[in-house]
């Protein structure tokens, strides 16, 4: 008997046929099987396209699990199937598009009967195979044709994060295994994340929940955050209480290695980002006549290099000093704080335009969506953090402003279709044009006066946060892809035999 069936991840699948013949026409990948007679086992398996079976003892149940979604054609019966191609050619062809969600995805199966498949991507792709990246993948143009003649499955890379949904089932707290104060919160990369303040500066690993003592003496600060090119953690660091320098600096196991590099002494670095392997500076320039904020770049491909000074277009309010730099990582976009001034511009760092004002903005990672940027802030007057959201047409808005429900949500955090709300009553959550809604009371008590965020780590999003107590903890929210938002759409014409 020839069966088609179309399998999801980790359910069950029971075919009762009477047989001692099993023999899989088509599957997209591996799949478990277990053949039974009345309850005995007679059988159990791990199978592919291909295989081929003939049992000691018949069966009278199959019973089938997979890990991931497939279509699966077999043959069962207590006859042997024996077949064999009519024609070396191709006899039937199919279209089709397939979405891809971003970074790397599997969008061709293996098929037995696949002659060839010729496919392009709307956008720039990396070709490859099962762990494909951009490192190890096969560059492709946007609309460039690629013809696939093999039976084997076909993976891509998109360099665009896929876009996440929250699974609310898998939830946790943990005790943060850092203390901070009202300094620092900064990613490093997709699961580091460094903690600054005046008890120190550490270095959190999502993955191992382990973390890391960075080794600074007496007038030594990180300005900015630290970030990671080809595997190296990389700072750029603020040295000295009277005379001052700029340096950039690697981060091994917590000890710090300066470079020969610096910027002039009368520059005191204030903030710090990396976009493509390029530092951005900003601060202030004390030497005489000269007074105002400035920013320098550096190749950090190139470390002994002097930094380069920027002639940037921020020069209202002189004498000023620029005091944080914020990067776009997607966009490209730099946003640049002048004070409570919130100013956008472009990578080329002369076309800066003021966006709004926004008091006491802290050194803890915005969300960035579409025209939008949205920061966390502390102001003087009324200490307690607070977002607020900066966009090109409308200004700034608060938290209350934004959103529809017209709630105050102290700390936000927005990707794609999903927006995370965190306030002194829990943690809300939305997606799209939906209102939020509470998923959990965690840290109902909270202190907000203290410095808190939301970052995506390690495929999961954690809210970290003080209570009233003083207790220092995290809440970690699994992430699941976002089916409704694709990053890519491949065109594939599918031939056959």
């Amino acid at each position: 008997m020839f069966i088609t069936k179309f399998l999801k991840p980790h359910e069950v699948t029971e075919i009762n046929t009477l047989g001692n013949c099993i023999k899989v026409m088509n599957c997209e990948g591996k799949f478990r099987i277990k053949a039974t007679l009345q309850g005995q086992p007679v059988l159990e398996t791990d199978a592919r396209a291909g295989f081929d079976v003939q049992t000691g003892k018949p069966f009278d149940l199959l019973v089938i699990t997979s890990e991931t979604d497939q279509k699966l054609e077999l043959w069962a019966s207590q006859h042997k199937l024996s077949y064999d191609a009519l024609s070396t050619k191709a006899s039937r062809a199919t279209s089709f598009l397939a979405e891809h969600y971003g970074h790397g995805q599997q969008i061709i199966g293996y098929d037995t009967a696949q002659s060839r498949v010729t496919v392009v991507c709307d956008k720039p792709w990396w070709l490859g195979g099962e762990g494909v990246s951009k490192k190890n993948g096969i560059p492709m143009a946007a609309n460039e044709k690629y013809i696939h003649e093999s039976a084997a499955p076909l993976s891509a890379y998109i360099d665009e994060a896929p876009a996440k949904t929250l699974n609310t089932n898998d939830m946790n707290i943990i005790e943060q295994p850092v203390h901070y104060d009202q300094h620092t919160i900064r990613k490093i990369n997709d699961h580091l994340v460094y903690f600054g303040g005046n008890t120190g500066t550490r270095i959190y690993d999502a993955k191992t929940n382990d973390h890391t003592t960075v080794s600074l003496t007496q007038g030594e600060n990180i300005v900015g955050r630290m970030f990671e090119i080809d595997d190296v953690i990389y700072s750029v660091m603020h040295e000295g209480i009277t005379e001052h320098e700029t340096r950039l600096c690697k981060i091994d196991n917590g000890e710090v290695f300066y470079m020969p590099m610096q910027t002039p002494n009368t520059f005191i670095a204030l903030g710090c980002d990396e976009y493509k392997g390029k530092v951005y500076i900003v601060g202030a320039d004390r030497a005489e006549g000269t007074k105002r904020g400035k920013i320098y770049t550096a190749d950090s491909g190139f470390p002994y290099e002097n930094f380069t000074e920027v002639d940037t277009n921020i020069k209202a309010g002189e004498p000023l000093k620029l005091d944080k730099i914020f990067i776009d990582q997607n966009t490209g976009a730099v946003w640049v704080i002048e004070d409570s001034n919130v100013y956008k511009g472009s990578i080329a760092l002369t076309d800066f335009v003021l966006m709004g004002e926004v008091e006491g903005i802290v050194n803890t990672d915005p969300s960035f969506m579409g025209d939008w940027a949205v920061f966390t802030a502390k102001p003087t007057a009324a200490p307690i953090c607070s977002s607020h959201m900066v966009h090109t047409e409308y200004g700034v808005l608060s938290a209350a402003e934004f959103f529809n429900d017209g709630s105050q949500y102290d700390i936000t955090y927005f990707k794609d279709r999903l927006a995370v709300a965190y306030n002194v009553n829990g943690v809300y959550w939305a997606l799209g044009e939906t209102d939020p809604t509470k998923f959990t009371s965690f840290n109902n008590d909270v202190d907000i006066s203290e410095l808190a965020t939301i970052l995506e780590l390690n495929n999961k999003l954690y809210v970290f946060s003080v209570n009233d107590r003083g207790v220092r903890n995290a809440l970690v929210v699994g992430l699941e892809i976002d089916r409704d938002v694709h990053r890519a759409i491949f065109r594939a014409y599918k031939e056959s035999y």
